[in-house]
Parts: C-alpha cells; structure tokens; sequence
C-alpha cells in the first residue's frame, strides 16, 4: 500500500502535448514551468501556469498543471494548509473546465486526460490522508479516464504512464489490496504495467521524465535490477541537478550496486543542497 502512495505521491504528471499549433505559446509556457518545478522552483512555475491561463481560460490545462504543483507543496510540507486548500480548490476547477468541454466534444482528448489525472492525484490526496475508500474510488474514475482516452488514440502516450502505475502496483500489492483493486475493476498486470511505463518514457512529452523515475524507482525497490535503477536516476540526476530527490534515489542505487563511495557522495550532495532546508520532509522521507 505505502509503495502504492509513494510513487503516486511523487509524480509530476504533466497534461500531453497534444496542443493546437496556434497554441505554441501554451506549449512553451508549459515546459517551461515543468522545467522550474522539477528543479524544486515553484514560485516561477506557477508564474508560468497562471500566465496559460489568463492565455486560455476555458482550457484545463493551465489549472491542471497548478494544481499538481500545490499538490506537490503540500506533500513535502503537510503542515502547509494553503497548498492543500489551493490544490482541492484548483482540483475541482480542472473537472470543472473538462467536464463542461467534453459536454461539448466527446473526443476531446485533452479533457479525457485532464479528467484522468485529476482524479490520479485525488486518489493518492486521499490516500496520503488514510482515506482509501475514497482513494480508490478516484483511482478508478482517473483509469476510467485514461483507458477510454487510449481507446480513443493509442499515441496520446502520457496516459500510459497512470495506466502503467496502476497495473503494476495492481498485481505487486498485498492480498486484501488486490481484493479490493479487483472489485473496482483494477487490472492487475505487472508486466504490462512496466511495458506502458516504458512506452510513456520512450514516446512520452511531459510524461516522460516522471515515467523515468518512476520505472528507476521500481526497478530499485521493488524489481531489485539495480543496473537500470542506476540508469534511470543517473539520466534524471545530470538533466535536474537542483534536484535533492534525484540525488537521494540515486545514492540508494550506487549503494545497493555496491558503489559505496559514489552513494555517499551523492548523500552528502543532497544533505548540503539548500532545498532541504526549505522542505524537511524530503530529508525525513528519504
């Protein structure tokens, strides 16, 4: 179950890059502000998710991507009550906006994926909070979601990466969990959910960098192949250097291949990174 919540908690999953090219503006106010939040700037990135909305109000996209931010705010500091409330707030705006662009389009993709995610991130808010009835109720509308999002467009790849999640921590968790994910129509697959986590990696826009991590920290916790954990984390530790998290997985993946002089090395790098200081949690979490 906590494994379940620690990789979901930890995802940055941005909405696809399936934009309009009238909206090439959108799209690089969007890496950018990814940029900036995996680099653990937030003040900058939500800059930049407030600027795509004042662009497109009636897009969820915008609200989306603020939303996973304060979400993230709040889970390396649950003591931050205006993150948590900004987030449920912003939540309710995304399917909001969604809901009433579907009623429009049913093939809007975008909306699928927005609706999607949104209730990822409000089955892992409920999960954090000892809420799993909840929590898997919103795990199965995000699934919902996403599989008719895929059976519309099998190329809109970031929706792999939920889907990759589900499936494997589907059939990797206790007994009594599986029961319940297979009452609410969880697939369990696990060699499925790797192959789609693979596939958002490869193939993936802004899901591409969390399908990364997320496969390094299976692979390093859960699959014990500590060769591609090593991989993955040191990929993601030379492109987000201002990254603590990165650093800490990373030094668990030099130490459990044996590389112990590397592994402390990348802990005394994180112990010293300022960012720690700001965010507490990180450090008692790793």
């Amino acid at each position: 179950m906590k494994r379940l919540c620690q990789s979901i908690l930890l995802l940055i999953l941005f909405c696809s890059a399936k934009l309009p090219a009238q909206n090439n503006t959108i799209h690089q106010l969007s890496f950018e502000g990814i940029d900036h939040a995996y680099n653990m700037e937030f003040g900058t990135a939500l800059d930049r998710f407030d600027d795509i909305i004042e662009l497109d109000k009636n897009n969820p996209h915008g609200y989306l991507l603020k939303a996973i931010s304060h979400y993230y705010l709040y889970l390396v500091d649950m003591d931050d009550r205006t993150a948590e409330n900004n987030f449920r707030k912003l939540a309710a705006k995304v399917s909001e906006v969604a809901q009433k662009n579907l009623q429009t389009n049913h093939d809007d993709h975008d909306a699928l994926f927005a609706l999607g995610t949104i209730n990822m991130y409000l089955a892992a808010y409920h999960g954090e909070n000892n809420g799993w009835v909840r929590a898997y109720w919103y795990g199965k509308e995000g699934i919902n979601y996403l599989q008719a999002l895929i059976d519309k467009n099998p190329q809109y790849y970031d929706a792999y990466l939920g889907l990759g999640l589900y499936h494997y921590y589907a059939a990797v968790m206790p007994k009594l969990v599986k029961a319940i994910s297979f009452l609410l129509g969880v697939e369990a697959d696990r060699l499925r959910g790797l192959q789609e986590l693979e596939l958002a990696r490869q193939k993936g826009t802004f899901a591409s960098v969390e399908a990364k991590f997320c496969l390094g920290y299976i692979y390093l916790y859960l699959e014990k192949d500590y060769r591609k954990a090593l991989r993955y984390f040191k990929d993601l530790c030379e492109t987000y250097p201002r990254n603590p998290i990165f650093r800490i997985v990373l030094g668990d993946a030099y130490r459990k291949f044996g590389k112990h002089d590397l592994a402390i090395d990348a802990y005394k790098h994180s112990v010293a990174d300022p960012i720690l200081k700001r965010f507490p949690r990180l450090v008692i979490s790793s």
